[in-house]
C-alpha cells in the first residue's frame, strides 16, 4: 500500500488516500527491497544448513546403531564355531567323544606294547 499512496486508518477502520513524503517513500522502498531480496537468500541458506545438519545427525545415529550391534553381536563365538567347532563350549559332539576315546585306547595300547 506504500507505493499506491494509501494507508490504513485505525480509528475509522478503513483504507484512506495519503500523500507520503519523500523520506517515507525512500525508507519504505529500501525496507521492501531488503526484505524481498534477502528473504529467499536466508531461506536458501537455512534450508541448506538444516539439511546438512539432519544428514549429519542421521549418519551419526546410523553409525552408533551399527557400533552397538557389532558390540553386542557374538562374532567371535560364531567365527570360532565355523573355524574350530570343538573349542566352543556347550554342545558336545558324541562322535568326537567316541573318536577321542578310540584314539586314547589305541595310544595307550601302543605304550604298553
Amino acid at each position: 500500500m506504500l507505493f499506491v499512496g494509501k494507508r490504513y486508518n485505525v480509528l475509522r477502520n478503513r483504507i484512506e488516500s495519503w500523500d507520503y513524503e519523500i523520506d517515507q517513500l525512500l525508507l519504505g522502498t529500501i525496507l521492501f527491497v531488503l526484505v524481498a531480496f534477502l528473504y529467499p537468500t536466508v531461506l536458501t541458506y537455512y534450508t541448506l544448513f538444516a539439511t546438512t545438519r539432519l544428514a549429519i545427525i542421521l549418519m551419526h545415529a546410523t553409525l552408533d546403531t551399527i557400533s552397538a550391534l557389532l558390540n553386542h553381536f557374538p562374532l567371535f563365538a560364531l567365527l570360532l564355531r565355523v573355524k574350530e567347532p570343538m573349542r566352543v563350549p556347550g554342545k558336545t559332539n558324541c562322535m568326537f567323544l567316541f573318536l577321542m576315546f578310540c584314539l586314547y585306547n589305541m595310544l595307550s595300547n601302543l605304550v604298553y606294547l
